[in-house]
This record gives C-alpha cells, structure tokens and sequence, in this order.
C-alpha cells in the first residue's frame, strides 16, 4: 500500500511540475513537492488543496 501511495504522490507532483512549467511558471531548483503543489493550486491547476488532504494520511 505505501508503494501505492508514494507513486501516487509522485505523479501528482509530477503533473504539478508539468502544469507550471507548460503555463510559463517560474520554479527554482530547490522548490519542495509541497511547495509545487501550493504554486500549482495558485494557477489554478488544481480545484482543492492538495496538501490539505495530504496532512490528513
């Protein structure tokens, strides 16, 4: 089930990454998954915060 979940999280974060660069977003080498997510949920890419379903797993 981990192994699951840690690809899931990969591929969403992943997607995130995609949306931004794709939408001509800006991203410093060192920026975190959560931050990715924040900065995508920012353009609108996602309808829900991510992270806020994340901290409850």
């Amino acid at each position: 089930m981990f192994a699951f979940f840690q690809d899931f999280t990969e591929y969403i974060v992943d997607m995130c990454e995609s949306y931004i660069i794709v939408n001509d977003g800006k991203l410093k080498s060192s920026i975190s998954a959560t931050g990715l997510i924040d900065k995508a949920w920012e353009m609108f890419f996602l309808m829900i915060s991510l992270k806020d379903i994340f901290q409850w797993l």
